[in-house]
């Protein structure tokens, strides 16, 4: 995936916070791409956690320092999770 995402960026060029989703088939092992969005994703908080700080990084481009790629920034092996929940405010259950 680190080879293909390089490839997205040299090709694309974004500026800023991308979000990639990919699906991988079984049986090929072949990448395939769903969604490519300028935003930081839902996931994004679960990423910090481990490690991997995208919002610093983003900080640190609009201040003018060069970002490098660093290898195994997020813990491998960590396993977060996160749910949506629906609450209602107003007292009212429809």
């Amino acid at each position: 995936m680190i080879a293909e995402m390089l490839k997205l960026v040299a090709d694309y060029k974004p500026c800023g916070q991308i979000t990639v989703q990919l699906i991988q088939d079984e049986k090929t092992g072949d990448n395939y791409y769903i969604e490519i969005n300028p935003r930081f994703g839902g996931g994004a908080p679960l990423s910090i956690k481990a490690g991997a700080d995208s919002a610093k990084a983003v900080l640190k481009m609009l201040s003018g320092e060069k970002l490098v790629y660093q290898d195994k920034a997020a813990r491998d092996g960590a396993v977060y999770s996160r749910f949506d929940q629906s609450v209602c405010v107003n007292g009212v259950n429809l």
